[in-house]
This record gives C-alpha cells, structure tokens and sequence, in this order.
C-alpha cells in the first residue's frame, strides 16, 4: 500500500493573481520608498541566486533530457544517475562528484562515464544530448565528444531550445524537476545534506516528501521547498568562493565560471524571432467622436442657458471650461487612443477630473478664484520668460500669454504662486475630495507615460524576443498601436465630470454612451452611459505564439 503523506496533496492552484503578491498595506515605508515585504525583513542579508542567468546553463544536459522527455521519463532517468553513482563498488569516490558541467570537466573519463551510463548507454538521451556539441564553452565538452554525434542543426536546434524555453522560468516544473535532481545527487550520493530542525518528526516527514517527489506530500509546499534548498546550495564557500555544490576535494580545480560564453554562443548561433502583432482591441471611434463634438456643442449651450451675468465668475468659467477641455483632449484621444499619445493624453483628463470634484468638493469661492489667478499667474510667469528670447519656441505666441497674463486685472498686479494652486499635491486632492480610488486606479501608470519612465518606455518602444536562448530579453520594436484603448476611459471620466457641472448648474441629463461593435459583420450598438465606479471588462493580453508562455513567465518573474 502507497505511503501517504500528512500533508493534503491538493490539485492545480486555483489562486489568482492578486493571491500570489504581497499588497501594497504589507510593503514597509522608508522616507520616499516602499520596502518589499522580503527586502524590509533581510535587508542587507539578501544573497542573490539567479537560476536562469547563474545556473540553468550548468545543468544543461539534465534540461535537454527533462525538456524533451515527459516528466515521468525525466524522472526515472535522473533516479538512475543517482542510483549508478550510490550503487557504484567505489561509492565512497563518487561523494566527491556533482552533476553540473564544471564540475563533470573534472572528473576522470572512467567517473564520469560509469556515473552518467544510465543517459550514455539509452540512445534517445543520446540524439536528445547532441546539442550539447554546439557549444565550444562548454567545459565538460571533451567528455561528451566521445560519446556524442555532431549535431544537425536543422534536426537539433528545435529541441535545444524547447528545452531551454520550458526550463527558464525557475519556478517552471521542468525546472523544478531539475533542481530537484540536484538535491537528491547532493544528499544521496555526495551526503552532504543535514536538516537542522528541532522537529524530528517534521525532517522526516521533509525527508520523505523529496524522496518520494513528485507523488507524496502537498506539491505546492514541497516544490517551493525544492527550489529554496537547491538555491542553498549555490550559495557561495567563502573561504574557496566556490559555490557550496562543488565537492570540497574539487574546489581548486574548477573551470572559470562559463554562463557568460553560453548567452554569447547562443546569441550569435541563433536569430531574434519576432512576436506577432496582436489584434487591436475594437474601438467604435466614430460614434466617441460624433458623441463628444454634440457634448461640446451642448456644453456651449447649457452655459448661455445658465448665464445670468457678464461678471467675471471663476466658478462658473472654471467648471464648464475644465469638462469641455477634457472634451477637446478626448477628442484628440479618438486618434491616438491606443498608443503611447494615448495615455498622456488620459493623464491629463485624470488631472482635470480630480481638479473638478476637489473644486466642487468644498465649492468656496475664494478656492474657485485661486485656480483662476494661479493660471493667469503661469500665463504672466511663461510671457515674462520668453519676452526677450532670441529663439522663441514655435508654440508659444507671445500675444496670446500677454492678453491672458492680464485678463482679469492687469499683470503688474498679479502675482505669480510657484507651487501647487492648491498648496496639495493630486492625491492629497483626490483623497480630500472622496475619489483616491480614481487616483490609484488611473494616476500612476498614465503618468509615467508623462514622465518617460522605464516602464513606460518598455511597454512602447520594446517587445520581447521569443527566442528562448536569447533569454526573452528585450528588442526595440514598431511603436505599439495596440495597446489596450483609453478611450472608454477616458470617456468615464468625461461623464464623472458632468456630473459635477450637472450639480453646480443643473439640470444636466446628457452623458457619453459607450458604443460597442456587435459580432463581426453586425451593426454598431449604443451601451448604457457609464460613470466612474462602474467596472470595464477586462482585456485579453495574450499573445498567440508558439512559446507566448514562456516568454510571459520569463517576464513576469525573471526580469
């Protein structure tokens, strides 16, 4: 009868994403930055272990087979390295012996063949390990001339990188199985492995569930526990430098450490593989167009309607002008509403949404007016910097600032505020205003469009490489013109604003509708107004590509 495990051995995760991350409640402030949970916990004490840049190369011949061969076929191979290399007649010698190529470059030809005779005399572990000979850095290359064909590279390189594709991520299964098989060759053949728990009962139950790997125990506690003991033992000897996996015996003659040289072959051997251009999110642009030019027109007309003076009213010019200013930006978001234009442009109408609900908030009219005279006081700072410029820039017409510098009052008198008009900062509004979800949801990542921060640039300008022996690094690409639309957001936002001018200076029924296309060939259909608060469904991102995935796991947890 099977052996069962004291931990419930449940199916496939069924978590989502936002289970997977620490919240932002959980990060820790310091000064101007937020720590991550495990970088507030170790700070300095953090020693960096990269599998797919520091490790996955060295073990490359244990990829190819477990990239290429089922799980339970890796498995069973790999069970038999350990098994050759513990039943061996000089046992004792193979305690001083390790998988990885540096330390097999070592090795005497009779070790290293009588230890890896499970995968050297199976002839399809044979083919499957060719690919090895591509590379001229590979240390332990002479062993594996003796016993392997030169690689066709119209036959090989496919299964060279499937499996470097299905092992990159270092929390893949593939991967996984791989640092498993570490483990078991460093605490079965070479006894290096003590666990210093008070718990007897919980080592052994630990004990048990690497052993019995991948059929006892609680899969989403053992593989993480896995990973974490395989990464000890890459951890560096500081007295040798050497990482803690090479037999001590082994330490002086190591070979210069090779990952640089296998990125390099690999780049030079192989070309990029661009991804294909995904499909633009369907947009009824036309109807957003036609809704915001008649919102514009009966904008005009609600504030003539609303007119019972000639006075100067900064409450009144102030609302009406900020929702049909972002209007006109809307109207410009019809054009570039899935590029990088886009959610500049959105950025700007976040802004001006804030500003309107913070004004409206406390509704007093010395607020209302110190809006006003802030922006005439920028208008006057712009004129007076540019009067005597020999290079005046295209843009700026110097009548135009001098007649707004002194619109109200005459610019001598008016003074120029060179901080925030309201003496906050947006989110201080938003918050005071009951909208800081508006401004977490849209605020941080539309502005760094703004401020071409990394981020922002990555998303525009680069697209990954699905080659994976490229690494999924990087490329500049066309400029994407697909990204998911700002139109509808920006269009709620328009309608949160109304909203605002329909409270000030009622009534007010009008609201953008969010058109939608039917099925392809139908006609266009009309949605329901919708406000801010109210839920978008979401976008699909993925990418139809052959290795889409990998590259995706690449990014997400390797980057």
């Amino acid at each position: 009868m099977a052996k069962k495990s004291k931990r419930k051995n449940i199916g496939p995760d069924k978590r989502s994403k936002r289970e997977f991350y620490s919240s932002l409640d959980s990060h820790q402030r310091q000064g101007g930055k937020l720590l991550a949970p495990f970088t507030a916990k170790l700070g300095t004490k953090i020693s960096w272990a990269n599998w797919r840049d520091g490790a996955m190369h060295d073990v490359l011949w244990a990829t190819l087979i477990r990239g290429n061969l089922s799980q339970e076929e890796a498995l069973h191979i790999f069970r038999q390295v350990v098994a050759a290399a513990r039943e061996n007649k000089n046992r004792d010698a193979f305690k001083e012996t390790f998988i990885t190529h540096s330390v097999l470059s070592v090795l005497p030809a009779q070790v290293f063949d009588e230890m890896l005779a499970p995968v050297l005399r199976n002839t399809r572990t044979l083919d499957l390990l060719r690919p090895l000979l591509f590379f001229r850095s590979l240390p332990d290359r002479h062993h594996w001339a003796r016993h392997l064909s030169e690689p066709d590279p119209a036959l090989h390189s496919d299964p060279l990188m499937r499996a470097v594709a299905s092992c990159l991520d270092h929390q893949s299964q593939e991967a996984t199985d791989i640092r498993w098989f570490k483990l078991t060759y460093f605490a079965v053949v070479c006894d290096r492995i003590r666990l210093a728990m008070d718990d007897k009962e919980a080592a052994s139950e630990q004990m048990e569930e690497w052993r019995l790997y991948p059929n006892y125990g609680d899969q989403h506690a053992v593989r993480p526990s896995i990973r974490a003991a395989e990464m000890m033992l890459r951890s560096t000897n500081e007295k040798s430098g050497q990482p803690i996996e090479v037999p001590v015996s082994l330490e002086a003659s190591m070979p210069p450490a090779w990952h640089d040289g296998f990125w390099q072959e690999c780049l030079k051997a192989t070309p990029c593989i661009l991804p294909p251009i995904k499909k633009p999110e369907r947009i009824n642009c036309d109807a957003y167009r036609e809704q915001f030019l008649m919102m514009l027109s009966g904008l005009s007309e609600h504030f003539i309607g609303t007119l019972k003076n000639t006075n100067v009213d900064a409450r009144r010019d102030s609302a009406f002008g900020l929702v049909m200013y972002a209007i006109v930006l809307c109207l410009g978001l019809v054009q570039v509403h899935q590029r990088a234009e886009g959610r500049i442009i959105l950025r700007s109408i976040v802004e001006i949404f804030i500003t309107i609900r913070f004004l409206s908030h406390h509704d007093n009219p010395t607020l209302w007016a110190q809006y006003r005279n802030h922006g005439n006081g920028q208008a006057k700072l712009a004129f007076l910097k540019n009067l005597r410029s020999e290079d005046l820039p295209n843009f700026v017409s110097l009548e135009e600032l001098e007649s707004y510098a002194s619109e109200d009052i005459w610019q001598e008198f008016q003074d120029i505020d060179l901080k925030s008009w309201s003496d906050r900062n947006l989110r201080a509004m938003a918050a005071e205003a009951g909208i800081k979800d508006i401004y977490d949801k849209y605020y941080d990542w539309s502005s760094g469009y703004i401020h071409a921060n990394w981020a922002s640039i990555r998303d525009t300008i680069f697209t990954t490489c699905l080659n994976p022996l490229h690494r999924f690094h990087r490329i500049p690409f066309i400029p994407r013109l697909n990204m998911p639309s700002a139109l509808p957001d920006g269009a709620k936002l328009v309608n949160g604003a109304l909203d605002v001018i329909a409270q000030l200076f009622p009534p007010l029924k009008m609201r953008i509708k969010h058109p939608r296309y039917g099925s392809e060939g139908d006609g266009e259909g009309q949605g329901e107004a919708e406000g801010v608060g109210e839920e978008e469904p979401e976008q699909s991102n993925d990418v139809p590509a052959d290795l889409s995935e990998a590259a995706e796991a690449a990014d997400t947890n390797l980057s």
